[in-house]
């Protein structure tokens, strides 16, 4: 279920922007939380790049700032500003959490800026041993890079 909510949310980004996913693909790890030990509290984190000129930066920011604010994700950060050595480019970041189900989103141009990073965390959830096995399980499935 994590890891679904987590791709839904992804791939919403993904057609706001409007790009294709690089050839990398996605990628999905389960990391600890701020502060967890190693069998505290656990996220489903799930990344992807998309490839996009850097004069598109702007827009795609924009347009994903406006669709995540109406959809009651709180807008934490957003930067975005003129590429260096590069006329009419842009370079972005963004971190928005969800009203509804706690998730992150972080958005980030890389460097240079050709591609956006989107990343997806859950909210912290303690697994049992079991339960954590299921979902270890489950991310070597999905794991796409």
């Amino acid at each position: 279920m994590l890891i679904e909510r987590a791709e839904e949310h992804a791939r919403a980004v993904i057609g706001w922007i409007g790009a294709p996913i690089t050839e990398s693909g996605a990628s999905t790890e389960m990391m600890p939380c701020a502060g967890a030990t190693a069998h505290g509290p656990r996220s489903v984190f799930r990344a992807y790049n998309v490839r996009i000129p850097t004069q598109r930066h702007q827009p795609a920011f924009e347009r994903v700032r406006e669709e995540l604010t109406a959809r009651e994700f709180r807008i934490t950060k957003y930067d975005v500003g003129p590429t260096a050595g590069e006329p009419g480019g842009t370079t972005g970041r963004l971190h928005a959490v969800s009203g509804r189900d706690g998730y992150h989103l972080l958005l980030s141009s890389t460097w240079p800026a050709e591609e956006i990073t989107i990343w997806v965390l859950s909210p912290c959830f303690l697994a049992t041993p079991a339960a954590a096995s299921r979902i270890t399980a489950g991310l070597a499935v999905n794991r796409t890079s």
